[in-house]
């Protein structure tokens, strides 16, 4: 097979047409803040010239903005990757048009080689779609940009000139694919050109399967039934989505159940919204401890004892509450413990006040005090580095900080706390796509490895931003992450990727771990000799991290 780019006869193509969703219009006081392209523009070649367009490639971490001009060494001439059975491995590349692209198709073979084949069915292609999203953060209301955000599943697009166009195969090796080199194409071709480009693949499968750090827990804020993306539904049409999301958790590498949200309706019982769901979750193979966030209970049992009571923001309440209250919340949560034995579930670690104000630390503390005295291990979403934290100490569980705050040094030299880390500003409370996927990477994978915090879960798995779930510029919040067809298929957001990549960094990692353990007492030579070297690779990666509490788009390895 050629080892470069070729010129082809269009193949017939029998695909169902599957377009890109309909975007809507920008609100009229925004304004835009446009990415700022500093290169200058490529030569192209007369081959490139010919067909309109050149492809090139570059690391998935980094953008690809509609404005984009590639640079010279990203030129294209195949697509190379590595995985192992199991894993999820993508493969992106990008059009860089001269003329508008229409009907433009992408498509992808089987791979070969003489151990087997990765079928068609295992291979995903998918559209990167531009999005205007309020920027530069998630609080962002009245300027935007128009973002590289959501990745579609596509079969022909039509779009203006000068205006790149990002595709991204995802190819999932079978659990029993056999070690070797697999060879296969992807053919591009549209209505501006009589004829089609070819791109080799080469994609090796490695002889062994990747193990998970059993001390590494992966999870997410998630709203059970997102109102926005389920308001009005079926309940046929919400079970089949709603499992397409579990798998599509599982599939990211998402391990312990995604957050529940407790409630007490009746101001009697405690109860957690649509329990049928966990016991979905569970049965799927998520495994515990369930986070679970108790602002909306225990409002309710503020309110049953302090009816002349404020609630504001971040619980800066206007009185303190009596004796009675606190007496209720370990009485109800008792009950709820017994329930949660009762049906099986796994152990709940609960978190009842979400980012507790500073000034209302007191009333932070006894409340986590009376919980945890109901037997229940608690976690709360504040450092224990900060100026408030002394309260909390002897109530407290788990630390769960947004950055990584505490020195891994610290953390190992003690067993007496938990450390957790919601790292939103990966997750897009920072709307810059090397922050979200760059750092989001390093986050997940070598600098989760570096910091020892044992859990990440942030927010969030798909925040919606009001009455549209494709309307990022109007609502109460500028939402992230995926989102969900009109069939009940799961659309990822891009930086999810990235995350997964993360976390297959440490899995790699921890695999490499575990086979130095296993053979540190060979008595071959040569496997010695391994093992050392290996030590030696891993010391120097640990030593070259720059560790930081939050990995932004700067202080990191070279995206190559």
């Amino acid at each position: 097979m050629s080892s470069s780019i070729k010129i082809i006869p269009k193949p017939i193509d029998q695909t169902p047409e599957l377009y890109a969703q309909k975007q809507p219009t920008v609100p009229e006081n925004y304004k835009e803040t446009p990415f700022i392209e500093t290169v200058a523009p490529p030569e192209l070649t007369a081959e490139e010239m010919e067909r309109g367009y050149l492809l090139f490639q570059r690391p998935i971490m980094e953008p690809v903005y509609p404005n984009t001009q590639p640079l010279g060494h990203e030129r294209l001439e195949r697509l190379v990757a590595f995985a192992t059975p199991g894993e999820f491995e993508p493969l992106t590349f990008s059009l860089y048009p001269i003329r508008s692209l229409k009907s433009l198709r992408v498509r992808c073979s089987s791979l070969m080689c003489d151990a087997g084949e990765i079928p068609v069915s295992q291979v995903t292609v998918r559209l990167v779609t531009y999005w205007n999203a309020g920027y530069p953060r998630y609080t962002s209301r009245d300027t935007y940009r128009r973002i590289p955000e959501l990745l579609e599943r596509v079969t022909m697009h039509t779009s203006p000139a000068q205006e790149c166009q990002r595709y991204w195969i995802v190819i999932h090796v079978p659990e029993d694919a056999r070690p070797g080199l697999y060879r296969g194409n992807v053919t591009v071709w549209d209505n501006g050109f009589d004829k089609a480009v070819q791109i080799p693949v080469e994609f090796r499968v490695l002889g062994f399967p990747l193990k998970r750090d059993p001390a590494k827990q992966y999870s997410a804020y998630y709203y059970v039934h997102n109102r926005t993306q389920y308001q009005g539904k079926s309940d046929q049409f919400v079970h089949k989505a709603s499992e397409n999301e579990y798998q599509a958790m599982l599939d990211y590498g998402l391990n312990m159940v995604p957050t529940q949200y407790l409630e007490c309706l009746d101001g009697k019982t405690l109860t957690i919204r649509n329990p049928e769901d966990l016991d979905r979750l569970v049965k799927m193979g998520f495994k515990g401890p369930v986070p679970l966030t108790g602002d909306g209970a225990m409002s309710r049992i503020y309110r049953d004892t302090m009816p002349d009571g404020q609630l504001g923001s971040h619980w800066q309440i206007s009185k303190m509450p009596p004796p009675e209250f606190y007496a209720k919340v370990t009485e109800l949560f008792k009950a709820f413990e017994a329930e949660r034995i009762a049906r099986g579930w796994p152990e709940f670690v609960c978190c009842p006040l979400d980012e507790v104000s500073s000034t209302h630390s007191e009333f932070g503390a006894k409340t986590y005090a009376a919980l945890r005295s109901s037997g229940i291990r608690t976690y709360i979403t504040k450092s224990p580095t900060s100026g408030d934290a002394a309260p909390y100490l002897p109530y407290i569980d788990v630390w769960c900080s947004q950055p990584y705050s505490v020195p891994y040094e610290k953390i190992v030299a003690q067993d007496r706390y938990e450390y957790w880390s919601y790292p939103n500003h990966n997750a897009g409370e920072i709307k810059d796509r090397l922050v979200m996927c760059k750092g989001g990477r390093m986050t997940y994978g070598f600098g989760f490895w570096r910091s020892g915090y044992t859990t990440l879960i942030p927010w969030h798995w798909s925040w919606t931003p009001g009455d549209d779930q494709f309307d990022y510029l109007r609502g109460s919040q500028s939402g992230c992450g995926q989102r969900i067809t009109g069939d009940g298929e799961v659309i990822p957001a891009i930086y999810w990727e990235c995350f997964r990549e993360g976390n297959d960094d440490a899995r790699y990692i921890y695999t490499l771990q575990q086979a130095i353990f296993q053979r540190e007492d060979s008595q071959d030579p040569e496997c010695r000799r391994a093992v050392e070297d290996a030590k030696k690779l891993l010391q120097a990666t640990w030593d070259a991290i720059n560790v930081q509490q939050k990995y932004l788009a700067e202080g990191m390895w070279p995206s190559e």
